[in-house]
């Protein structure tokens, strides 16, 4: 993804089975509906401190996930933005 992007749009990158690592640049601000749901081989995942809304199912179904590292201020929106992800992520906040 580009440096100077601010949103990742819904649906971008729905059902992208293949993709295994995503960088997102710190100037992403919004991480869409949908927009990774069922990326099935993503593993671990940092999102930038720059990110401050992950809306409703951004990361649902990434069954692959087992790590994530995001800021505190989003915890409130995990349950919604990493549905059906399953029990095996690791949630890491950082300030």
């Amino acid at each position: 993804l580009n440096n100077g992007l601010k949103t990742i749009a819904d649906m971008a990158f729905w059902h992208c089975k293949n993709i295994k690592e995503i960088v997102i640049p710190a100037t992403v601000e919004t991480i869409g509906q949908n927009a990774f749901a069922d990326c099935y081989a993503l593993t671990s995942l940092y999102i930038p401190k720059s990110v401050t809304t992950l809306k409703s199912g951004a990361f649902a179904g990434c069954t692959g996930l087992v790590s994530v590292q995001l800021p505190r201020a989003l915890e409130s929106q995990v349950a919604t933005a990493f549905a059906n992800c399953g029990n095996n992520i690791v949630f890491a906040y950082y300030d």
